[in-house]
């Protein structure tokens, strides 16, 4: 926010109402940091302060810990991706801060480095709340491990070497925690479809046979049959119950729209003598003026009239 020459960051705990209440300001105005302030402006802000900060510091003296924000978290052990807005807030954030590093390191040569490691995440436990820049406790333990080292008071090419050595394994570290977390999300996907299909074998399959499959099952029997979205659950419901009853499945596919058929399916599927989409989570149902698709729930209850 900007009242004259000064510019003023927005906190989360003030909120914008409240400025004039607590700086004194009758007027002023909210600034885009990416769009309303300019690159030389940034450099400007930039100089200004490493040159306040050498008046106090040598290089010597100086950790910069490079950081940048990152596009996914943890939260209750599972890997998730920020919203769409935080991504696009990260996507014009980290360039910029990218500019800036480059800048105050050149200012104070001499300073020590601590590069960001790779495949870092962030967490939603963060004390501060979740933000692509409230890292994992990983990143910590890696931040003052690097800390360590420059205390050591190494040669710079011994200090550089430690360093990179340090950012490679909790590199390392971060990238086995992206592939631990994606094995759980897959082991958690894998048990609920097991068990969802062990239910519908075990259970649904009686309970469409004494009803509403059987009966559609004995007044369609001979004829051709094409299903869409086969993969899921009620396709496996469906294309078991066809199986059992001898039915000739011309043609099953995990696809659900025509577009994505094949010259070959779509002729399959037009000489089908009925066409069922398996797909239970949609209600638009694919077209084609020659091919006329019905929904297993519609199958389902039209058999129980």
């Amino acid at each position: 926010m900007k009242h004259d020459e000064h510019i003023f960051t927005k906190n989360i705990f003030m909120q914008l109402d409240d400025f004039p209440h607590h700086l004194g300001l009758n007027e002023y105005e909210e600034l885009n940091p990416f769009t309303d302030i300019s690159e030389e402006q940034w450099e400007d802000s930039i100089d200004k302060l490493t040159e306040h900060i050498q008046r106090h510091y040598t290089p010597a003296q100086i950790i910069i810990p490079l950081h940048y924000g990152v596009k996914e978290y943890i939260k209750d052990f599972v890997l998730k991706k920020f919203v769409l807005w935080r991504k696009d807030y990260t996507n014009a954030f980290n360039p910029l801060v990218k500019k800036l590093f480059k800048r105050i390191i050149n200012n104070l040569d001499g300073c020590h480095v601590i590069e960001f490691p790779d495949n870092v995440v962030a967490d939603a436990g963060h004390k501060w709340g979740l933000s692509p820049l409230h890292y994992n406790k990983i990143y910590y333990e890696y931040a003052a491990e690097a800390v360590k080292v420059i205390l050591r008071s190494l040669s710079d090419h011994e200090e550089k070497g430690e360093l990179e050595k340090l950012k490679s394994l909790y590199s390392e570290r971060f990238e086995m925690l992206h592939t631990k977390e994606e094995l759980n999300a897959l082991k958690r996907k894998l048990t609920s479809c097991n068990s969802a299909l062990e239910f519908a074998k075990a259970h649904a399959f009686d309970c469409y046979e004494s009803k509403m499959l059987e009966k559609w099952l004995m007044l369609n029997k001979g004829k051709r049959i094409a299903v869409l979205k086969c993969q899921d659950v009620a396709g496996q419901i469906l294309l078991k119950g066809l199986e059992k009853y001898g039915f000739n499945i011309i043609f099953s596919t995990s696809n659900s729209n025509f577009e994505k058929l094949t010259e070959e399916e779509m002729k399959l599927c037009k000489e089908a003598d009925i066409v069922v989409s398996a797909d239970i989570h949609s209600n638009i149902l694919p077209e084609h003026d020659s091919v006329k698709v019905i929904r297993i729930n519609e199958l389902l209850e039209n058999a129980n009239q």
